[in-house]
């Protein structure tokens, strides 16, 4: 999504960027592509989520975490990880699925999360190790966690609340978890587009976005993250992460800022 409003900054096509990390958003912020825009409704969201120079609103909050296939793990003999290092078990070399980090927010959020709990060598080295378990890397985590659904790896890393769906809609085998020593989250925004078209319709769209009505729509059609406004009710299918998960003080403004980079850096490290 920012690779496109990059790409489309002489002549914008879009209006509004909705959803996804605001890694991306911090980095889109940096270069140039938002328009700063204060909306009324912004005053009821909390300043840790949102730019504190108006260029980006949180909407929404998701869990990274494991996503595996129960049947799968049980033919292996290995239980759900409850670790990072759970995933170099050598009962799954093969058998693990990561989104490609520089096309997906959720494998973007576990390496910055690696690299906040474990430093930047530590981390590079980890995900090198990785590598040799992975089976492969799409451009979509979602992806990945409907393969592991499907049967076709047993463990993946991705937003807890998109197993979640896929599981009600039909995906029985996939069971979740998160690591012991803490995950990270995404923080999703809303952002207006510097130059984009209809920036009228954009400010009411953005004025929408932070209503409670509209950050209660989702569950309703089985998008089950945490809304931003903290008036609106959480989705009961995710209420028991809360009391399970461990998060960290995930650095939002040190992971945008330190995007570009470090996707390099596991490029390095990977290939």
């Amino acid at each position: 999504m920012i690779a496109r409003v990059r790409a489309e900054k002489r002549s914008p096509q879009a209006s509004v960027l909705y959803g996804g990390s605001a890694d991306g958003y911090i980095q889109a912020k940096a270069e140039g592509l938002l328009e700063k825009y204060e909306s009324p409704q912004a005053a009821a969201i909390p300043a840790t989520m949102k730019d504190p120079g108006d260029y980006w609103t949180g909407i929404y909050i998701g869990y990274i975490g494991f996503v595996a296939n129960k049947k799968n793990l049980t033919e292996l003999g290995v239980p759900l990880p409850m670790t990072w290092n759970d995933l170099l078990r050598t009962e799954l070399k093969g058998k693990v699925m990561i989104a490609n980090p520089g096309t997906a927010g959720a494998a973007y959020t576990m390496l910055a999360t690696l690299v906040q709990l474990q430093g930047e060598p530590a981390a590079l080295q980890y995900m090198k190790k990785l590598h040799g378990q992975v089976k492969e890397y799409p451009k979509s985590a979602v992806t990945a966690v409907q393969m592991v659904g499907k049967g076709e790896a047993a463990v993946g890393v991705a937003f807890l609340q998109d197993a979640i769906r896929l599981r009600e809609q039909g995906m029985q085998d996939l069971i979740i978890g998160t690591p012991r020593e803490g995950t990270g989250y995404e923080i999703g925004a809303v952002a207006i587009v510097k130059n984009g078209p209809g920036q009228l319709a954009a400010r009411k769209f953005v004025d929408w976005a932070l209503s409670k009505k509209a950050q209660e729509i989702g569950q309703s059609v089985g998008s089950y993250q945490f809304p931003a406004l903290p008036e609106a009710k959480s989705p009961p299918a995710v209420d028991s992460l809360r009391q399970n998960t461990r998060l960290i003080v995930y650095d939002f403004a040190w992971a945008g800022k330190n995007r570009k980079a470090l996707v390099e850096k596991w490029k390095e490290t990977v290939k």
